[in-house]
């Protein structure tokens, strides 16, 4: 996908907000259904959106529940990035790791376990920002 450059993008540029919260736990069926949009300026992409987080696997990165983070679908993940995944019919937010020769979804809370990346493992955007909203 073409990202846009701060040079073509109108100053009242917004992104999608996913209403329906994205699990950082175990992955639980989500909807990507855009219910809202949030003016963010040139520094975004069509590409991005916001998504809200319910869980607390997480929390060893600063991802509490009911945090709003900003994912681009258009950055390619590599080790290390926190991911918005697809398991199945189901989503989830993890860091994408590489052990060895297989990836994991791997939590950021010793009270998970990983998921390894399996065929049914789809990465679908790159985790890019945390917001505090009130929406």
């Amino acid at each position: 996908p073409k990202i846009r450059t701060t040079d073509n993008l109108p100053d009242d540029f917004t992104v999608p907000l996913l209403m329906t919260p994205v699990p950082a736990g175990g992955p639980k069926p989500g909807s990507t259904e855009i219910e809202a949009h949030i003016k963010v300026g040139k520094q975004y992409n069509e590409n991005s959106y916001y998504i809200q987080v319910t869980g607390t696997s997480m929390i060893g990165a600063g991802i509490q529940e009911g945090d709003w983070l900003l994912v681009d679908e258009s950055r390619e993940a590599v080790h290390g990035n926190i991911v918005l995944a697809r398991v199945g019919d189901e989503l989830t937010i993890k860091r994408l790791k590489l052990n060895g020769d297989c990836w994991l979804l791997n939590p950021d809370n010793p009270d998970f376990e990983p998921i390894p990346c399996t065929g049914d493992v789809q990465i679908i955007a790159v985790v890019i920002k945390k917001e505090i909203m009130f929406v």
